[in-house]
């Protein structure tokens, strides 16, 4: 089969333009770059130190300005840059032009963070077999070598193509190797790579202070990423090691939880739980934020000596994250990203009691690109008598930890979650006031009592607290307040709030007693009761099961006279004496043991009952309200 016949066919598409586009095809087909021959500069990304960066990879002819002017040298946001040029040129140029340009622009250019690739030239038979693959590559696309086999048979075409598919891969192999040559991967063979040039003259930087030694791995991927490294390190020296997997935002904000908790503590020391140590153990000490050890982290105070100084050397400045992010590259760069950067700047704020403010408003404390215009504004804190006194209320009334430990960390954790609980529950308290001064009156009760007094102050402080926008007023006013029963009980009358307005609010429930009011004793007991639970703030006596119990016996009582064939006995007024019922103790006999919670007439007869047994106690537990 004559193959060369059919090659020669196609040879019109062997040009420079499609010897440079196969090039640039081959190259970024082995540094794993998607190209996009719509841009002058593609990107590539890399994992250098724990953290994700991005090189730029330009293509072109490092000689010719028409082809890359001098403006598309200088590193864009100062991201590494590579340049790699094509080894051939037009005739009469060669890799010395090429070097030449990048020596002149050194002089004309600011530094900035690029590297020119320039590669041997092929020889003569190199670039012939460039050639050979350019026309192979385009007769087996597609069905163009169909076209230009239709005088061959059936069985001979598949011949043909089965034939020149195997000298594609074999030259497609071959050319990547020749390629490696030329890049300075390998020994140059002269058959197809000039070795004109020294080895370190391929790689050229337009930083006068950066040298970048050849790669020494044999894979352009490999050298692609020893030359971005040496880049990255010479740019930021400093940068921390996070090890080879890339930090996350969700493991800065792991750290940054648990930086806030041992901020919060006396000796700046906190045990870590174990799902959250690989993440702490790989950032916190790695940035100088805190050591750790096996399952604690302790505090270190680097970055807040660091920035304080930088402010002592300019007095009176505003503190403002752009700031702070070029002191961090002090006395070397760090080159943080703007994630790991944030975790820096709010730990600083944590600890020396500052507040991220834009516009005047503050910022949420958490993870993310920060405006570089945000001012870290010191924070005024309450008074260290009003924080002792408000600490512990703030557990008791809200059930919300709070150090006594006085910081702006400390205050904004803590009046955030209570804000949260009292948001959660700011209508009950107020439902409560609005439904009980009428069921007080219904049962003969003043509301000057216990449930009234503490309902009011419930509804009274989660108004301020979801209203109020300032931390230190907001621990002032729980610092200041008047309880008129306990703390813990004005927590529960705020908390159980919901449950105690649908209690009240339950008009048929309240029917039910008021249908009870001439059935007698017992009638009257079970009244007295949900009068006095009424009166008793809801952690003395819970009104809701109260009620509940209340109702049941109701509804029994209603049953057992409905049930009766005869009228319902007058009830004996309250001005007769009530004559003590006759000896009835072998006829009322008792269980061996028993538990009960009565009121009025029932508590009573339970008692007589009791006392007509008395040689036959063991124990008795007693509880009485008069």
């Amino acid at each position: 089969m004559d193959t060369q016949a059919i090659l020669d066919q196609a040879k019109h598409v062997d040009n420079a333009g499609a010897r440079k586009s196969k090039i640039r095809g081959l190259i970024f087909e082995a540094l794993e770059i998607k190209d996009d021959p719509s841009l002058y500069a593609v990107s590539r990304q890399l994992i250098w130190r724990g953290s994700r960066r991005t090189v730029d990879v330009r293509f072109g002819n490092v000689r010719d300005s028409a082809e890359i002017p001098d403006s598309q040298f200088r590193a864009q946001d100062n991201r590494p840059t590579l340049i790699i040029d094509f080894p051939f040129d037009d005739a009469g140029h060669g890799p010395a032009d090429d070097f030449a340009r990048i020596q002149s622009l050194r002089e004309t250019l600011d530094a900035t963070p690029t590297v020119a690739w320039l590669p041997r030239f092929l020889t003569q038979e190199g670039q012939e077999r460039l050639g050979r693959l350019v026309i192979l590559d385009y007769l087996l696309s597609g069905d163009r070598l169909e076209s230009v086999t239709k005088h061959l048979s059936a069985p001979d075409r598949q011949q043909a193509e089965t034939l020149l598919k195997n000298q594609q891969q074999s030259l497609r192999r071959h050319m990547m190797g020749i390629l490696r040559q030329a890049y300075g991967l390998e020994n140059p063979e002269p058959q197809w790579v000039s070795a004109d040039g020294a080895l370190s003259d391929q790689f050229p930087t337009l930083d006068p202070t950066l040298d970048v030694r050849p790669p020494t791995k044999p894979s352009l991927t490999d050298a692609f990423e020893e030359i971005a490294v040496q880049v990255l390190a010479h740019q930021y020296p400093s940068h921390p090691d996070f090890g080879s997997s890339p930090v996350t935002r969700g493991e800065l904000t792991k750290c940054l939880e648990h930086v806030r908790r041992a901020i919060g503590t006396k000796d700046g020391r906190v045990e870590v739980p174990g799902p959250d140590r690989k993440a702490v153990q790989k950032i916190l000490p790695a940035l100088d934020i805190a050591t750790t050890g096996d399952a604690h982290l302790v505090m270190r105070a680097e970055w807040r000596s660091l920035f304080q100084r930088m402010i002592q050397q300019e007095p009176g400045i505003p503190v403002t994250v752009e700031r702070l992010i070029n002191w961090m590259d002090t006395p070397k760069s760090r080159g943080l990203d703007d994630d790991v950067a944030s975790l820096v700047i709010l730990t600083y704020a944590l600890q020396d009691n500052r507040t991220p403010i834009r516009a005047g408003l503050p910022l949420e404390i958490k993870i993310g690109k920060l405006d570089p215009a945000v001012e870290l504004r010191t924070q005024e804190l309450p008074s260290e008598e009003d924080w002792q006194a408000a600490a512990p209320r703030i557990n008791a009334i809200f059930g919300v930890p709070a150090s006594p430990l006085l910081n702006a960390s400390n205050v904004a954790s803590a009046i955030k979650a209570v804000r949260t609980v009292a948001s959660e529950h700011r209508d009950g308290p107020q439902r409560v006031l609005n439904a009980l001064p009428a069921k007080l009156a219904a049962f003969g009760q003043s509301d000057d009592c216990d449930r009234m007094r503490t309902a009011q102050l419930a509804a009274q402080l989660v108004e301020l607290m979801v209203t109020g926008s300032d931390d230190n007023e907001a621990v002032r006013q729980i610092a200041e307040l008047s309880v008129p029963t306990s703390d813990p009980a004005l927590g529960r009358a705020i908390k159980s709030a919901e449950s105690v307005a649908q209690a009240l609010e339950h008009g048929n429930n309240w029917k039910l007693l008021t249908a009870i009011n001439s059935l007698g004793s017992q009638a009257s007991a079970i009244r007295d009761g949900v009068a006095d639970a009424l009166v008793r703030d809801e952690l003395s006596v819970a009104l809701e099961d109260h009620l509940r119990t209340a109702v049941s016996r109701a509804t029994d009582l209603l049953q057992n006279v409905t049930a009766q064939p005869t009228a319902a006995p007058t009830p004996t007024p309250a001005s007769v004496e009530v004559p003590e019922p006759e000896d009835t103790s072998s006829a009322d006999p008792l269980d061996d043991s028993g538990e009960a919670t009565l009121a009025g007439q029932e508590a009573r007869d339970l008692l007589r009952r009791l006392a007509k047994h008395a040689d036959r106690l063991e124990s008795l537990e007693v509880k009485w309200t008069l």
